[in-house]
């Protein structure tokens, strides 16, 4: 197999030889020749392209950056792979986990989430069907990926896990459970960027993941609480607020305006395609990135969305004490609302 040609993490030789860090666990990834193989179809090397926080990468401060969803698929790769050395599970096995979360963002168009309601509208699927027909070889961008898969893997399993569907003893609790290794590192990463701090200065991945699934310490319980309310900050104060609305609603009304001119081969592009076949929409995320203001156009514009609340309930055992509640909101553009709390504003223990 071909040797890996992305980006990656700078590792140094202290970091990749520590079982305690993250880039230890990343490093044997790029040692396994099924893994590079992945990483280096088409597939997944247009997600090198694709921004992790989409619209938000945009607007936000310079501080402010997230990298890209194959940084963030490797790194949820790695955490994979610590949870099955862990459980002691056979090296195919834990393969097939360390293949589902490589995949598991594959189907994601440019801009991530911003553009999903739209591109949902417009052609009737989302990127989780983008992500099925990538695997199964339905579209040619995962021709070369379905067929490396059907030569290793049991594809049947690696599409289960990523869907949610598989065992929890198989390993399907590490993609299902409310707590699981795709959320660890977007909601760290997420929080990270917003505060402009380093990821490792935020949390260690490692340690919650070990603590959601391979640790049987009751206190492990306060970083996971921890967590939690380092999920509630993120939602509140990046996703549904005044800089995250402004982000998505920027993106759906450009579509909407430019309709016309979407395509399905675009939900399988790069963002470097979009930005010269909608320089429109590039533009509009600069002036708001320079300014650090809302549009004029958009002042008392209102929007519906759905309202996260994380909690904790303390009388429920393992991961079922973390809750969400979710009810429909309108939230409405004003000209004085700051786009970001600033990084003195927010703070979480871990």
């Amino acid at each position: 197999m071909k040797q890996n040609t992305l980006p990656l993490p700078e590792l140094t030789r202290n970091d990749a030889e520590n079982p305690a860090d993250l880039a230890y666990w990343v490093a044997e990834l790029l040692r396994d020749e099924l893994v590079v193989g992945v990483m280096n179809t088409s597939a997944f090397k247009r997600l090198d392209g694709i921004s992790f926080l989409g619209a938000l990468d945009y607007t936000l401060p310079d501080r402010c950056t997230s990298s890209s969803r194959a940084r963030h698929s490797l790194e949820v790769a790695a955490l994979a792979s610590y949870v099955a050395t862990q459980r002691n599970y056979s090296r195919e096995h834990k393969r097939h986990l360390v293949i589902a979360a490589l995949l598991h963002d594959v189907g994601h168009a440019p801009l991530s989430h911003s553009a999903e309601p739209f591109i949902k509208q417009h052609l009737g699927y989302g990127h989780h069907q983008a992500g099925e027909n990538i695997l199964r070889g339905k579209h040619v961008l995962g021709r070369e990926l379905s067929k490396l898969l059907n030569s290793h893997t049991e594809k049947e399993f690696v599409i289960q896990l990523i869907d949610q569907k598989a065992r929890p003893g198989d390993g399907g609790d590490l993609f299902s459970s409310a707590i699981n290794i795709d959320t660890i590192d977007g909601i760290v990463r997420s929080f990270a960027s917003m505060t402009g701090k380093p990821m490792n200065q935020v949390a260690s991945r490692l340690a919650i993941a070990n603590d959601a699934f391979a640790s049987c310490n009751v206190s492990a319980r306060s970083s996971l609480d921890s967590f939690w309310r380092m999920k509630q900050e993120v939602y509140s104060r990046l996703i549904n607020s005044h800089i995250g609305f402004l982000a998505d609603k920027t993106s759906e009304q450009f579509f909407i305006e430019n309709s016309a001119s979407f395509a399905e081969s675009d939900l399988y592009a790069e963002e470097k395609t979009w930005k010269k076949s909608f320089s429109g929409l590039f533009e509009r995320f600069s002036a708001i990135k320079k300014s650090q203001k809302t549009p004029d156009s958009l002042f008392w514009y209102s929007v519906s969305y759905t309202s996260r609340h994380y909690k904790v309930d303390q009388s429920l055992p393992g991961l079922a004490r973390y809750t969400c509640e979710r009810q429909r909101k309108e939230y409405t553009f004003k000209a004085d609302t700051a786009l970001i709390a600033t990084p003195g504003q927010l703070s979480i223990g871990l």
